[in-house]
């Protein structure tokens, strides 16, 4: 398919969600084309034939509503309490001043003694509708454990309904080390929910997979999209590093990549020399986390930087 930028915009704006995380991407421009398609009675392809991109020019002039979410794009926080942004208000101002396009919102956090945290629940759906108004995305996330995941599913995706979220990311870490099928277990347990919501499913967690063998790496190689965590917390993994860890991650299995880079830790120099060497091939990145960067005054390299897609 060849595509104009305007007409790819036109495209992947036209969803039945009240508000579009961004641009679909790669094989996800099918299902936003398809869904176009089929609103201007169009024969359903999924392909740009000359009346699809006769239709979508003449759609560019309109308004059009956001469909399917595609993956995250531009600059994201993540957030694990909504009381550390100040008010809605603040916290698009802070938004926009920066030039974040989405954050990532702690919903619940679960323990292996079987015990579950639920987190921001009393405004959330409040700050969504704050962020959804100034044309923000919206996503949530979760630390899981092997065992619970019908009720890890049940508690994201029901908050994930309140919120009109663009998508759900899952952090599993420590609990899962060792097992066997408990990723696999998590993933069957939420797959269909985000399918049935035309939500995306992303994973984060260890930026460097080599020091981590016992994780069950492939077993959350379906999810839609990873997020290395390539915090370098200690400013010593060099400056090949990102790359290193993206490479890692690709040879397990996941083929779209958006970095979560750290916001703590560092001198404002330190962290603007890890984002120069970090690439966003996808256009895309995050960072841990909205008060770490608050607290240690970090977010002006977060202002100043801008992540181009690259191959």
């Amino acid at each position: 398919m060849y595509l104009t930028a305007a007409q790819l915009q036109a495209a992947s704006a036209y969803n039945t969600k009240a508000q579009a995380a961004g641009l679909l991407t790669g094989d996800h421009i099918a299902i936003a084309m398809a869904a176009f398609q089929q609103s201007r009675d169009l024969t359903v392809d999924g392909m740009a034939g000359p009346d699809t991109r006769e239709a979508l020019d003449v759609a560019n002039e309109a308004v059009v509503e956001p469909v399917a979410p595609g993956l995250p794009v531009g600059k994201g926080m993540f957030v694990r309490s909504l009381a550390s942004t100040g008010e809605p208000a603040a916290m698009v101002q802070r938004m926009a001043d920066n030039g974040l396009q989405w954050v990532c919102v702690l919903r619940v956090w679960q323990e292996p003694t079987g015990d579950a945290r639920l987190h921001n629940g009393d405004r959330m759906v409040e700050y969504a509708a704050a962020v959804h108004a100034a044309g923000y995305g919206w996503w949530l996330w979760g630390y899981p454990v092997p065992g619970q995941q019908d009720a890890f599913a049940d508690v994201i995706l029901d908050a994930a309904d309140q919120c009109s979220a663009q998508g759900v990311i899952i952090d599993p870490e420590q609990p899962y080390k060792g097992t066997t099928g408990a990723g696999t277990a998590l993933l069957h347990a939420l797959m269909p929910g985000c399918i049935d919501r035309q939500m995306l499913l992303g994973c984060t967690s260890y930026g460097a997979p080599w020091y981590h063998p016992s994780f069950p790496w492939r077993e959350f190689a379906t999810v839609h999209f990873a997020l290395p965590q390539t915090y370098d917390a200690h400013n010593n993994l060099g400056a090949g590093y990102p790359a290193q860890s993206h490479a890692a991650y690709r040879a397990y299995g996941y083929s779209v990549i958006v970095p979560a880079s750290g916001a703590w830790g560092k001198t404002e120099e330190q962290m603007t020399a890890l984002l120069a060497n970090t690439p966003t091939p996808q256009g895309s990145i995050i960072w841990w986390d909205w008060v770490n960067a608050s607290n240690a005054g970090l977010w002006a390299p977060v202002a100043e930087f801008s992540p181009a897609r690259c191959p």
